[in-house]
């Protein structure tokens, strides 16, 4: 592909300009992207905020290793792990104050350091997604089947494959269904994953 007709190049062009790295020829093409109005309340956001975490799945996958590890100072750990993680979501609320449509974090790089440093950031977030998507669906597939009371499938190398895949399908759909539906969706696991959590 032509360098002088690729994304970084035409972004690097548009930044040039001084109209936010977007070339003044696709802004009419741009102007419909991003969420519409008020598509996401405030429980909304919070209720996707609290997925992307994954109460629920950290517990069931860290939680008791990091009390082999760690016994007693295990709370301690977890009190101070928030730490970092506060700072990382001011840092994310001041990046998305400024650029809402800000495609990851290849945006905020290629405007700080660069399209090339911006780049192997972008292509990093894709690399550990698709490394961590079949742990999470592994975990995932394994309660499911302990649900029901699938203990061989639980332990079974095909059914756990099958299981996973098919919940990536499931999810994959819902992601290109759009934000309304998948809002809904997360409503209802985050009250199954806080209701388990409450009960056991």
């Amino acid at each position: 592909m032509n360098s002088a007709n690729s994304p970084i190049a035409a972004a690097s062009a548009g930044e040039e300009h001084g109209n936010g790295g977007v070339p003044q020829e696709s802004k009419h093409r741009l102007a419909a992207k991003g969420l519409a109005a008020n598509s996401v309340s405030l429980l909304g956001t919070v209720t996707i905020g609290a997925g992307t975490a994954g109460p629920a799945y950290s517990l069931a996958a860290s939680l008791g290793v990091m009390s082999l590890a760690a016994g007693v100072k295990a709370p301690a750990m977890l009190i101070t792990s928030f730490i970092p993680m506060l700072m990382v979501a001011a840092a994310f609320y001041s990046f998305v104050r400024v650029h809402p449509d800000c495609g990851q974090a290849f945006w905020w790089t290629t405007r700080a350091l660069g399209p090339f440093i911006g780049w192997i950031l972008g292509f990093w977030g894709i690399a550990m997604a698709l490394v961590i998507a079949p742990n999470i669906v592994n975990v995932a597939a394994t309660y499911f089947y302990l649900l029901f009371g699938l203990d061989g499938a639980a332990t079974s190398g095909s059914w756990l494959t099958l299981g996973s895949v098919v919940l990536l399908m499931i999810v994959t759909g819902l992601a290109a269904r759009g934000i309304v539906l998948s809002l809904r969706t997360q409503y209802v696991l985050m009250a199954l994953q806080m209701g388990g959590l409450l009960a056991f």
